[in-house]
């Protein structure tokens, strides 16, 4: 057992020969992260890229001899691209994006992401520095009051979002506080890909719990350690049901694809639209969305030869052949933690062979992906956003501690994904149907939880260990942080808030604006 001595064990594990993994010998193959960031001012106030933010960060990467390519969305530069990834933003222009990867084990793995990302950090450092800004060590801004004004002022102006507010009925707005994840991509075979989404979505309660780090909100103590999780209520309070639900956790696990892609796009769910391109790829940065005459699913689509639509903005009718490109530009249509995300080879699956499988038995979809999929990852999506700060450096270890913060999700995930022997330990101590109720008092109070007589803290004790079990030995550093929250019981939540009532003096915006200003980013 690692529980009284969880954080000697990780310091010293890379000298440590570890054989029992879960006697499971699979071995992902991939590895990539989105980690959003909040950006603010270096007095704690809310800070929004300007124009020249993308040219100063392009110019550092040719400074390396790196070729970036600008992408601009009605005349404003909106992300710089890279042979590593793209670095972008999300939602509102005071919200930055890494998007890495994937990185393969030939190509170093895990210790090669997290080099990566260390280095598209320190970009973002210098770049936002030039504008007299930085990267906070939170989950969210929580000084942004989110008003009408706000929101179209910050915004990124991508027709998308229009979309979703006019025609879902969506209040995208509410997330404008640059509410920010830590969201791992671990690459996974096609056969393995449901147990693996399963396992992500179980770990949820112990994921919140270490990398809570959003306890504030629109200047005020909320109550919550991680406010950024209740966007989704908020956002699709006009919505309809099937968006709603589709932000939630499954009620069971998922028994295959069939099942997943069932539970997606259930005819309670209505497909979101039709790019009529000749190959639709992104939904985001689409300059011409196409809504589908009846709204139907996405498998009722699928199912029909030919449908009428109408292009966004206007009233003018066009015809739309569905394709499978639509069920690849579908696949992130779940707000859920965690996503089976995927490739399909051009021309490589017809959709009537696709059909014909959802409704057969057994594993059909998985056979009729298997040789037709340029890949299969999942995307995790519960651990909030957290950066080394100095406080977090002038701890014992605290070099090694804030080096391991933005790689450990990554490496959890791994270590779970890897460890389906130990994840059956699991399933079986804990019921499924206790782990949304697990989640929620996560959400509200992080490792000091409890639901239905199950600590949030045992819990996560649990998944840390066939994390760990999980993780080869010269991996094992990157759980360095986490092993510290678990042994001080704080995170970065529990941190804030105790910095928050340190201070004494102002009113309580001030107070958060101060923790802010100590919670900057220092790798």
């Amino acid at each position: 057992s690692f529980t009284n001595s969880r954080l000697t064990y990780i310091i010293h594990a890379m000298s440590v020969e570890k054989t029992d993994r879960g006697n499971d010998k699979r071995r992902t193959p991939t590895y990539g992260t989105e980690i959003e960031k909040t950006f603010a001012k270096k007095d704690g106030d809310p800070h929004a890229v300007g124009e020249t933010y993308f040219d100063t960060l392009a110019e550092i990467k040719k400074s390396r001899g790196e070729k970036p390519t600008k992408k601009q969305i009605e005349g404003r530069t909106v992300s710089v691209t890279t042979p590593h990834g793209e670095e972008g933003l999300d939602n509102a222009f005071n919200l930055g994006e890494s998007a890495t990867g994937p990185i393969s084990e030939s190509e170093g793995g895990l210790q090669r992401l997290h080099e990566v990302i260390t280095q598209e950090l320190r970009d973002v450092g210098e770049a936002l520095a030039a504008e007299g800004a930085t990267i906070i060590n939170m989950a969210n801004h929580p000084l942004i009051e989110i008003t009408g004004d706000v929101y179209k002022r910050t915004v990124v102006p991508k027709l998308y979002y229009r979309y979703l507010n006019e025609f879902r009925g969506w209040n995208h707005e509410f997330g404008i506080d640059a509410a920010s994840q830590n969201s791992p991509s671990t690459g996974v075979e096609i056969g393995s890909a449901v147990d693996a989404v399963n396992t992500t979505l179980a770990a949820g309660p112990a994921l919140i719990a270490l990398y809570a780090n959003s306890p504030f909100k629109e200047r005020e103590v909320t109550g919550l350690k991680e406010n950024r999780l209740i966007i989704w209520e908020k956002m699709f309070q006009g919505a309809n049901e099937g968006d709603r639900r589709l932000s939630r956790m499954p009620q069971k696990p998922f028994a295959d694809m069939r099942d997943y892609f069932q539970w997606m796009f259930a005819p309670d769910t209505e497909m979101f639209f039709a790019l009529d391109a000749p190959d639709p790829k992104s939904a985001k940065t689409a300059s011409r969305i196409v809504t589908i005459q009846g709204r139907p699913s996405l498998l009722e689509f699928l199912s029909k030869p030919e449908w009428e639509g109408t292009v966004y903005g206007g009233d003018e009718r066009v015809g739309v052949v569905p394709r499978m490109e639509h069920l690849e530009l579908h696949q992130y249509t779940q707000f859920a933690g965690a996503r089976i995300r995927f490739a399909l080879e051009k021309d490589g699956i017809s959709v009537q062979d696709f059909i014909s499988a959802m409704q057969g038995k057994g594993d059909e979809i998985e056979k009729l992906f298997e040789g037709h999929a340029k890949y299969f990852y999942i995307e995790g999506r519960d651990p909030g956003a957290n950066f080394p700060d100095k406080s977090i450096h002038d701890l014992p270890n605290g070099d090694l501690l804030a080096r391991s913060v933005t790689i450990s999700p990554s490496a959890i995930q791994a270590g779970l994904i890897r460890n389906q022997g130990g994840m059956r330990r699991i399933f079986q101590k804990y019921s499924w149907s206790d782990l949304p109720g697990l989640r929620e008092a996560s959400i509200k109070s992080g490792l000091q939880g409890e639901y239905n007589g199950i600590k949030v803290k045992d819990f996560t004790d649990d998944i840390f260990d066939v994390a760990v079990e999980g993780l080869r030995p010269e991996e094992q550093w990157m759980l360095t942080y986490p092993a510290f929250v678990l042994s001080s019981q704080e995170n970065g939540a529990d941190r804030a808030l105790r910095l928050f009532e340190n201070l004494k003096q102002g009113t309580v915006a001030e107070r958060i604006q101060e923790v802010l200003r100590r919670r900057t980013i220092a790798l």
